[in-house]
């Protein structure tokens, strides 16, 4: 997301190269979100 890092989770076959870019659906019912600092759940 720019200059932002996220992690995500992909099926074996659909897992994209490190440096690709690529468009995201997120489905934010099933999203887990941290504080970058302390590294708590929101």
């Amino acid at each position: 997301l720019g200059d932002l890092e996220i992690t995500g989770r992909f099926e074996p076959d659909d897992a994209p190269i490190m440096g690709e870019t690529i468009t995201l659906g997120i489905d934010m019912s099933r999203a887990c979100l941290f504080d970058p600092t302390t590294k708590a759940l929101l």
